[in-house]
């Protein structure tokens, strides 16, 4: 029988029959509190009533856009303050949504945003289709602003944004691959790697120099 006080999002302590307890932990969130009780993580998006879309389900308060808005997604610290990012060239389209990932289609010429709800927070994909999407300038200095926080560069090349309330949540260091080997913007196929991405961070948000990196990839 679970321990309900010992019980956290990454850990469980039980009871066993002997008398003794068993101690079970894991990496990344696998339940979650609502109303009163333990229940599994459930990261389908619904909509809210305020048309933003958030996971079932989730350890981790995150918010997606509805569209008509600038508005990418919202994350809550653990002090509950919310922490917006939003895109820099107009308003969304509203998403398409599948299970825990919302896409927001042609936010540029052959360019989606793909924001995917996980255990621990999200993720945030740009899709770009081609060479000719890759080397429109507006990706040359893309930048994701940010509000409700301040953004430091954190160790080992991440990214922090710290509320006014003290608390922060961590992004880690942008990379990017290539999808002409079976990979998706799910991420790198079989040997394939994910190669840092050419960025920097200043305290309003995160600039990604896209079609540089890329084209310093090319082979000459």
């Amino acid at each position: 029988m679970a321990v309900d006080s010992e019980t956290t999002p990454t850990s469980q302590v039980s009871a066993l029959p002997n008398g003794s307890f068993q101690y079970e932990a894991d990496s990344v969130p696998v339940r979650v509190r609502q109303n009163g009780s333990w229940g599994k993580i459930d990261l389908s998006l619904t909509q809210l009533d305020n048309g933003l879309w958030a996971p079932a389900a989730s350890a981790a308060q995150v918010r997606f856009g509805a569209g008509g808005t600038n508005v990418l997604d919202k994350v809550q610290t653990a002090g509950g303050d919310w922490i917006t990012e939003t895109w820099p060239y107009g308003n969304l389209p509203a998403p398409s949504v599948s299970g825990s990932t919302a896409t927001y289609a042609d936010v540029l010429p052959g360019v989606d945003v793909r924001l995917t709800a996980t255990a621990s927070g999200m993720s945030d994909v740009l899709v770009i289709d081609s060479a000719t999407a890759a080397a429109n300038p507006k990706l040359q200095s893309l930048n994701l602003p940010v509000s409700g926080a301040t953004m430091t560069a954190g160790t080992e090349d991440t990214a922090k944004a710290r509320a006014t309330d003290g608390s922060a949540v961590v992004s880690a260091s942008p990379l990017w691959w290539d999808s002409s080997d079976g990979s998706s913007a799910k991420g790198p196929h079989g040997d394939a790697p994910a190669r840092p991405l050419q960025h920097f961070t200043d305290a309003h948000g995160l600039t990604m120099n896209i079609a540089s990196t890329i084209a310093a990839a090319k082979p000459t």
